[in-house]
């Protein structure tokens, strides 16, 4: 059987009940032709435990953090594209679909737009993208040649 073309990567670290979510959103997915990967980074809430009971590839790490754990997650994906998003993330059902169809239009990197399921409230900060060219990695995909072509995120 071939390997799945897209590796979704999640690094989580203490948030069970967020990866839930997550993996919940994942799970209804328009697109099929995906694995997910857990990066556990030292998680101390059985949030791996979880997510291997869900069906998802989990890479355990001893807290190295967010970058490094999606470097180890990359290093265990067999996707040819590499899409990224975080344990407290949603993404649409579509959202594999959509950014792949763009991927297959010649596009080496696409970012989805992100928004907040609510305001921040005070002392909390929250992560949200359009149109001003960032690449928040709660939500892009690479190609991944281009990705190592690139470098891969800098550690």
């Amino acid at each position: 059987m071939p390997p799945p073309r897209v590796s979704v990567i999640v690094p989580v670290r203490d948030r069970r009940a967020l990866l839930a979510h997550c993996l919940d959103a994942l799970a209804a997915q328009t697109y099929r032709d995906f694995e997910v990967i857990v990066v556990d980074d030292g998680s101390t809430d059985g949030s791996g435990d979880l997510a291997a009971l869900r069906g998802a590839r989990v890479v355990r790490t001893t807290g190295v953090g967010a970058v490094a754990a999606r470097t180890a997650g990359v290093a265990a994906a067999s996707g040819q594209v590499l899409a990224f998003t975080d344990s407290d993330c949603e993404p649409d059902p579509g959202w594999l679909a959509e950014a792949v169809a763009a991927i297959d239009a010649g596009a080496d990197l696409v970012n989805g737009r992100t928004r907040p399921a609510r305001p921040a409230l005070p002392l909390e900060r929250s992560m949200g993208s359009g149109l001003e060219g960032l690449y928040p990695t709660c939500n892009v995909l690479y190609r991944r040649d281009a990705f190592e072509r690139a470098g891969g995120f800098d550690l």
